[in-house]
């Protein structure tokens, strides 16, 4: 009594560890996605707990596999050719190997449990009793668990169901793992398809390019701008999911769109800020840079990042990025309106020869360069020497997208030129790029008068023409200041004084470019329509620091031009 009582006992502890040991195998098959591993798994649990000396998992075919051998053994492939999985015992097969299994296994039904008695003694697959367990996927066999005894035996009711187990186990790992490689397979291909066409990019002379996208969610681009120069564009969405990859694809693809159509970066964030905020619903670190070789002058916004930074020919940091405003969206986003510059602000800064500009979404807010002491003779160079000083912020595998511009041409002096699209904007637009033109040329006293001067410039030809608004600004002897804007308008058009009344809402713009200026002009082009309204101011008639400092002027009886040339 005492006897049975013991097996009993040791029989329910038996099937209680048994049934532990699947569970356990279970919770692993769901967390882990190698399905080499899980059979392995699978074949030690069922050696431990199913008492047999031979364990192995086979697949139909010859199947490659992770550290298998090469398949050319000279094999011929047949109904009876299966592949070694994994196995476990004196079964003088390696895994990955191919073979031929012996007809009484090979002839087993693939959609239920057989076994086979009084195997011959004389086959590979070693056993003189052997229990065959098909693996059925989507109700297809996927492989076999055959269990074998060398000695001749019965299999108990037990081990069939636990078998049994160990297999759905197995078949439901491979069918998860099917269905994540499908699902893997679906988002790459619409990862690439996202991706927009890339064409090389005609660079203007003396620009030398490196980047690194550095991230799935993440993007740098060099577009090419309609007035000349190209745009700059780092961007990164918060996540590293498709979600993610996606809104970074729209956010690049509008950026394109937004370029192309010439708009200044002011214009061209708020635009994308609004679509981040009422669609996207992720944040986006975002710079974007415009850079006029012909100045040379780089104007760029960004958010949740400090910005650019420029490196001079020697490596050494000569601008520090503006304060880190927030990444663009989520939110209500800035609502359309003439001065996006007011919420998104511009800043011009002036690029000496040999420079370097330094661009990426790094919202640490520690900027891209510490300092660098070496010289950097490419901007490939920079993008090392920029990795480098930054250590482990920019890491090779998890860096932020970044790009490096080098300008190899000469210092064109004290003259810069940018064209503005004719839009409402793109009057603060020009008022702010003088400004900070004239604080590069370190003429901060002519900011109010020229920024005043400029307005009336480009307000005149936006009411009175449909051209793109072409600006130049020069620097003239003496710590003067020339400014000139041009439009391809018929060149019969000239602007003209005229009298306005005190009730009249336009009409001065001119009247006060002549009272702030030492000369004033128009300039017909050369060739073809168009002509240059140009201004200049002096340091004999000084700037005016306060409005109230400009000469009392009757506007109703306006003073004449003070030149036309040409």
């Amino acid at each position: 009594m005492r006897l049975r009582s013991w097996s009993a006992a040791l029989e329910r502890e038996r099937v209680e560890g048994t049934r532990t040991s699947v569970a356990e195998l279970g919770r692993y098959a769901l967390r882990s996605r190698d399905i080499a591993l899980t059979v392995q798994r699978v074949v030690d649990v069922a050696a431990r707990v199913l008492e047999a000396p031979v364990i192995a998992v086979l697949r139909p075919g010859v199947v490659d596999t992770d550290g298998a051998p090469d398949a050319d053994d000279g094999l011929v492939p047949g109904p009876r050719t299966f592949t070694v999985l994994q196995a476990w015992g004196p079964i003088g097969l390696d895994r990955g190997e191919h073979f031929d299994l012996d007809p009484d296994l090979a002839a087993c039904p693939a959609d239920r449990s057989w076994v086979v008695d009084d195997r011959p003694d004389d086959v590979r697959l070693p056993g003189r009793a052997a229990l065959v367990v098909p693996v059925l996927v989507d109700g297809r066999e996927w492989g076999r668990l055959v269990v074998a005894d060398l000695r001749p035996r019965r299999f108990a009711a037990r081990e069939l169901e636990t078998a049994g187990a160990l297999v759905d186990v197995l078949a439901a790992a491979v069918e998860r793992d099917a269905e994540e490689g499908r699902l893997r397979r679906v988002t790459d291909d619409v990862r690439r398809s996202l991706v927009p066409a890339v064409d090389p990019v005609p660079l203007p002379a003396g620009l030398e390019v490196a980047r690194r996208a550095g991230h799935d969610a993440g993007w740098c681009d060099v577009l090419p701008l309609s007035q000349g120069g190209v745009a700059l564009v780092t961007g990164r969405v918060a996540g590293d999911d498709v979600v993610a990859e996606t809104v970074a694809a729209r956010v690049r693809d509008l950026t394109r769109v937004f370029a192309a159509e010439g708009h200044s970066p002011a214009v061209v964030t708020a635009r994308v800020d609004r679509f981040v905020s009422r669609h996207a619903g992720r944040p986006v670190v975002w710079c974007y840079a415009e850079l006029q070789p012909a100045g040379p002058t780089l104007t760029w916004t960004a958010a949740g990042c400090p910005g650019p930074q420029v490196l001079d020919a020697a490596g050494d940091v000569l601008t520090t990025s503006g304060p880190v405003r927030p990444p663009l969206g989520p939110g209500p986003g800035p609502e359309p309106g003439p001065e996006p510059d007011t919420v998104h602000r511009e800043i011009t800064v002036l690029l000496p020869s040999g420079a370097t500009v330094l661009l990426a979404a790094d919202p640490g807010g520690a900027g891209l360069v510490r300092a660098t002491a070496t010289s950097a003779t490419s901007a490939a160079a920079a993008a090392t020497a920029a990795t480098a000083a930054v250590g482990g912020l920019l890491d090779a595998a998890t860096a932020d997208p970044f790009l490096a511009v080098r300008l190899a041409g000469a210092d064109p002096g004290g003259c810069v030129r940018r064209v503005f699209r004719p839009e409402p904007a793109s009057i603060p637009a020009a008022r702010r790029f003088v400004r900070d033109v004239l604080v590069g040329w370190h003429l901060e006293g002519w900011q109010r008068t020229a920024a005043l001067a400029v307005s009336e410039l480009v307000t005149n030809t936006l009411l009175h023409t449909a051209s793109a608004i072409d600006l130049t600004v020069r620097r003239t002897e003496g710590d003067g200041v020339w400014i000139g804007v041009y439009d391809d308008s018929d060149r019969s058009v000239r602007p003209v004084l005229a009298p306005a009344g005190h009730d009249d809402v336009a009409g001065r713009g001119l009247v006060v470019v002549s009272v702030l200026a030492d000369t004033w002009g128009v300039t017909p082009a050369a060739s073809g329509p168009g002509k240059t309204v140009w201004l200049e101011l002096t340091p004999a008639r000084g700037p005016f620091l306060d409005l109230d400092d400009v000469p009392a002027l009757d506007l109703a009886d306006p003073p004449e031009v003070v030149a036309v040339r040409g």
